[in-house]
């Protein structure tokens, strides 16, 4: 006797031939062949105990299901395949082959690997690339067989039903376009138009990956959270736990897939404790597959589609940036080195199928961290001496300079017509510069190379500059776009201004107080959608407080001793405070030029919302009474986004 198969739909329980629905999607090739529309996976009877503890331990999804889109029934050759490597190596035909939408790939790596030793010993050498050095050789991508699903899934029958299914259309729609207009612009990951019509099921052959799909959603309900709408933000979280789930069991074979889909998931952390939901964790998994993958070798002669070629080209220099600026944020080592890349710079082509690309932003922003990755791999060096760190720095002040005058126009700073790209390049840009020229710590031991590199005026323009783009961008503009470095470039701005907070000059105390206000606004603008920006804003905020007691205690303590007995009327070793000026006011009309000079208020003036002044020496080296505020900074570290709790 026949028993029905566990994967079985309803509606054909007892055939005698095996269910494809985990394979290929709803509905199976049995029913759809029968006009079945609505085929579901076979569930055994529940007793009804069982039923009464489903009932009672059921979770409320947030959104409503809409089933995936079924893909195309396996052909006898692709359940056959065993996928064996002897045929990649001795099969002409299938090196040659043109690798198209489904195809898999295989890179063989550089003439150190054996596996690329007999693939050219037998197929003979590759073309050679554009950009590889004469006498080197060029890339070798070959096509590769695809593999059923069989062979590549991991444990698939085990994969929840939840993370199978999609929101309601009009959501999803709304979501996407957030996501495109306002992120994809700029980063893009995802080829759009190539993404829309998957989308529209325009081809059943190939339909839309689910994981990029929740990845892109996850970055669209950041954006609509931002822009107002608090009641998508829970739906990150969904969204996320989807498409980790179905890289975790690797649901679809295209691995370019799985480096946007990591790149998409820096938007989002889970908590305080969180291994696997941070930029940093991410990044790397994304670096690896990539790599692995060849993305880091010129495609110009592979044989793949003009789409993958342009998609690839944009996705190496993504990760490049993005590894840059989070190496930066973080002092760890980057992991990518563009010495051993040959993979062409941007171009305007390379932006083919993304509408409103924002072009002359990705470029610029690409060769800006290519700038400062140089200098960082010398002037933060372990090995390095100190005449070589500081030579790097002076090469790295002759590229930036050169770098900030060639910038077109459209990327020229004007507080005025601000945008999240010209915001994000220029944050980016004067970060740069204030981490290389800003003093050594006040306690560190003898720092030679900050101190031959500190550059008081240049670290005060680009402080200024920075607390004006985030006043502009949160006040009146669209913070939205912004990533997670924006939050690490007003962490570094936030620290410089916390020291020139003590300066003997109530000018210049004046300037750094009125700055610094701005930077906590706008800081606290930043952490209703980054939790970094969260625990930053706690721990400045704990700490101006516990200044502002001490200073308390100690005016009360002087009160004090003055008025014992036999103590001389008006002598105090204490020097007298300086007194603020008659015409202190604060304004910030013009910060960013030069000769403009404006009243600040004083060092002195308690902030309503700040408290006492900062100094960097107290900031985390002191005794910390609020355990937690710390906790939370430290947690931050590794933090991306997600609402904290008041």
């Amino acid at each position: 006797m026949e028993f029905p198969d566990p994967y079985v739909p309803p509606f054909a329980p007892l055939r005698k031939v095996r269910c494809d629905i985990v394979d290929q999607g709803v509905p199976c090739s049995n029913c759809r062949s029968h006009g079945q529309p609505d085929c579901q996976v076979y569930q055994k009877k529940k007793t009804r105990s069982a039923r009464a503890r489903a009932n009672h331990g059921g979770i409320n999804l947030a959104i409503a299901p809409r089933r995936p889109p079924a893909a195309a029934a396996p052909t006898q050759d692709e359940e056959q395949e065993t996928g064996n490597l002897v045929d990649l190596v001795y099969r002409q035909d299938l090196r040659q082959a043109v690798v198209g939408q489904l195809g898999r790939m295989c890179f063989i790596g550089s003439d150190v690997s054996n596996f690329s030793y007999i693939v050219r010993q037998v197929g003979g050498p590759p073309p050679p690339s554009s950009s590889s050095p004469p006498g080197r050789g060029g890339v070798f991508h070959v096509a590769s067989r695809q593999f059923h699903r069989r062979h590549t899934v991991h444990e698939l029958q085990r994969v929840p039903r939840e993370a199978l299914e999609r929101c309601p259309a009009a959501l999803e729609a709304r979501l996407l376009r957030a996501y495109f207009a306002h992120v994809n612009a700029g980063w893009p990951v995802v080829d759009e138009e190539h993404f829309l019509a998957q989308l529209r099921g325009e081809d059943a052959r190939f339909p839309l990956p689910l994981p990029l799909l929740n990845a892109a959603l996850l970055v669209g309900a950041h954006v609509v959270a931002a822009r107002g709408d608090r009641s998508v933000a829970p739906l990150q979280a969904t969204f996320f736990r989807r498409a980790k789930t179905l890289v975790d069991c690797r649901y679809e074979q295209d691995r370019t897939m799985y480096v946007q889909v990591a790149l998409l998931l820096t938007w989002y952390s889970d908590g305080h404790e969180e291994i696997v939901a941070n930029a940093w964790h991410w990044i790397g998994f994304a670096i690896r597959i990539a790599i692995g993958h060849g993305m880091h070798r010129d495609v110009t002669h592979c044989k793949m589609l003009p789409v993958h070629k342009r998609l690839w080209t944009r996705l190496w220099w993504i990760l490049f940036q993005f590894d840059t600026v989070v190496s930066a944020a973080y002092g760890r080592p980057q992991i990518l080195n563009l010495a051993e890349s040959d993979v062409p710079e941007l171009e305007p082509a390379h932006f083919q199928g993304i509408p409103n690309a924002q072009v002359d932003f990705a470029v610029h922003h690409a060769k800006l961290c290519a700038i400062f990755a140089e200098v960082m791999r010398t002037r933060w060096a372990l090995r390095s001496s100190a005449q070589e760190r500081i030579a790097a720095s002076r090469r790295a002040d002759e590229a930036l300079a050169d770098f900030v005058v060639r910038l077109p126009a459209s990327l020229r700073l004007s507080v005025a017509r601000l945008t999240p790209w010209t915001a994000t390049l220029h944050l980016t840009y004067n970060n740069f510069v204030l981490l290389l020229h800003r003093p050594p710590a006040a306690l560190a031991a003898a720092d030679v190379v900050s101190a031959a590199c500190a550059d008081p005026a240049l670290c005060a323009g680009a402080t200024a500059s920075m607390a004006a783009i985030l006043e502009a961008l949160c006040h009146d503009g669209d913070p939205s776009g912004l990533w997670l470095y924006g939050v690490h470039a007003a962490f570094t701005a936030l620290i410089h201004v916390s020291n020139e907070l003590g300066s003997p000059s109530p000018m210049l105390a004046a300037r750094a107080q009125s700055m610094f206000d701005a930077l906590m606004d706008a800081l606290g603008c930043l952490a209703r959608h980054w939790q970094f920006a969260e625990n930053l804003l706690r721990l400045f905020r704990q700490k101006a407080s516990l200044l502002k007691d001490g200073a308390a205690a100690a005016a009360a303590a002087a009160a004090a001793a003055a008025q014992r007995p036999g103590t001389a009327e008006g002598f105090s070793l204490r020097p007298p405070p300086l007194a603020p000026p008659a015409d202190a006011t604060t304004s910030w009309d013009g910060v960013l030029d030069d000769d403009n000079e404006t009243s600040q208020k004083t060092t002195y003036e308690l902030s309503e919302h700040h408290g006492e002044v900062l100094h960097t020496g107290d900031l985390i080296l002191d005794e910390y009474s609020d355990s937690f505020a710390l906790e939370l900074f430290l947690a931050g570290m590794d933090g991306s986004t997600q609402d904290m709790p008041g």
